[in-house]
Formats: structure tokens, sequence, C-alpha cells
């Protein structure tokens, strides 16, 4: 439970001034478990395991789109289901208000300009190789259910 902000109005006691928000750090721990920052290991791992790469261009700690679709479809249950037997999740972030490590920004910067990210978030889902089989820029608000049918409709051959 995350209370965003709370005033102390004279005579009337505590107040919630904005929105009251509910996090479930279950899925949480379990989303950040999934997600891969090493893209080389993570194309590995899509090789060795016959997936595909789910890769997600954010900015996490600044970009509101980005934020939102963390919350409601990446780190959503129905969402991690969805993809733990046909993607490899990989975040690709450029934060900043947290520190990332030099060398992982840098790798991040490359990766930006070799596919061409012009906003956040992009996803991109590709294959182990790296080939682009499909992109999505910008988040609508779209429920994870929702993401979930738009990206099997996309990936059916």
């Amino acid at each position: 439970l995350q209370l965003n902000t709370c005033i102390k109005l004279p005579e009337l006691g505590w107040h919630v001034a904005e929105g009251l928000a509910l996090t479930d750090l279950t899925a949480e721990a379990a989303a950040k478990k999934m997600w891969m920052e090493d893209f080389p290991a993570a194309q590995v791992l899509a090789r060795d395991q016959k997936k595909q790469l789910f890769v997600d261009f954010t900015g996490s700690d600044w970009c509101p789109p980005c934020i939102a679709l963390h919350r409601n479809v990446l780190s959503a249950r129905t969402f991690l289901d969805f993809a733990k037997d046909r993607f490899v999740l990989v975040s690709v972030d450029f934060p900043r208000n947290k520190i990332q490590p030099d060398n992982l920004a840098q790798v991040n910067r490359i990766l930006s300009r070799t596919y061409k990210v012009n906003g956040f978030p992009t996803v991109l889902i590709l294959d182990a190789n790296g080939t682009e089989v499909h992109r999505t820029v910008g988040y609508d608000g779209t429920s994870a259910a929702d993401y979930i049918k738009g990206l099997k409709t996309k990936l059916q051959p």
C-alpha cells in the first residue's frame, strides 16, 4: 500500500490529498526475476530455449507511459505467465534518477541506435539472432489481457 500524498488539515486531522495506489509486491518480485539487462546473455538464453526476445526500451524512472506499461502489463501475473514459455524478457533502461553502471548505459545506447529507438516505451520482439519481428512504440493504457491478445494477433505466422 502506498500513500501518494497525505496532509494534516487543522482541526480535521490527516487526509489523503491524492490517489491511493496498491502495489502487489509478490508480482513485482516475480517480474524482476524474469527480466534481464544483459542483452548478449539474453540472446544466448533465447537461442538455447528456442524463444524470442521481448525487449522493453524504457525510461523506468521518468517516462509516465513506460511506468504505466510496466505497472499495468509487464509486471502483471497474466503477462508473466504468457511470456515465460515464449520470450526471454530484456529491459533496456535509460533512467535519469538512478545510478546505472557505465558499461550497461553504454550498451543500452548502442542497442538504442542499432534498433533505431526514437521514443519510449518501445517494445521489440526479436528472434534469438536479433532480427526484428515486431515493434510497438508507446502505451495507450491497454490492460494486460488486451496487450496479450494484441501480441498473439501480431505474432501469428
